[in-house]
């Protein structure tokens, strides 16, 4: 009798792993490709067929910085088809400079751009990443690199909806 609640018990685990393993299999086929990496058409970056880019245009943001370089400030960047104009809005940066550059925007994520700021030599003054789901934006600026991070919002959407 013994030996058959313990032939019962390998058939029972037996049955367990094959199901594991279909199950696994199943789904692995469902979100991967042939080359193993996952099937990424329709990839909100666009890979591997086309480089997605993000047109801000209308767009207004506000970013609020709690820790590094910019601790205390709260800046808007305002969107337009030519490039973007930002200026403090609150704390010790009031009154400073506009900002005025160029940008490129790529989404990294539903709802997460990387937008990159360039000067007119090229340069690169400021690259942030931009979660609009949790509302955190890191943003880092050379020399250095000089690093903040705080919260981020839209208070003004643009005509293009985000990925």
């Amino acid at each position: 009798m013994k030996s058959h609640k313990k032939m019962l018990a390998i058939v029972v685990a037996a049955c367990a792993a094959i199901a594991i393993v279909t199950a696994a299999t199943a789904s692995a086929d469902r979100h991967g490709g042939r080359d193993g990496h996952g099937d990424h058409s329709g990839s909100v970056t666009g890979f591997p067929k086309t480089i997605a880019t993000v047109d801000l245009n209308g767009y207004k943001i506000v970013t609020d910085y709690s820790l590094g370089v910019n601790t205390g400030n709260t800046f808007e960047q305002d969107y337009t088809d030519t490039g973007v104009t930002a200026f403090a809005i609150a704390g010790p940066n009031v009154g400073g400079p506009n900002f005025v550059r160029t940008y490129t925007a790529m989404p990294v994520g539903h709802d997460e751009l990387m937008v990159t700021w360039f000067l007119p030599d090229g340069s690169t003054p400021d690259v942030f990443l931009m979660n609009f789901k949790s509302g955190i934006v890191s943003d880092v600026a050379p020399p250095g690199p000089q690093l903040s991070l705080g919260t981020v919002k839209i208070i003004q959407y643009g005509a293009q909806p985000l990925p």
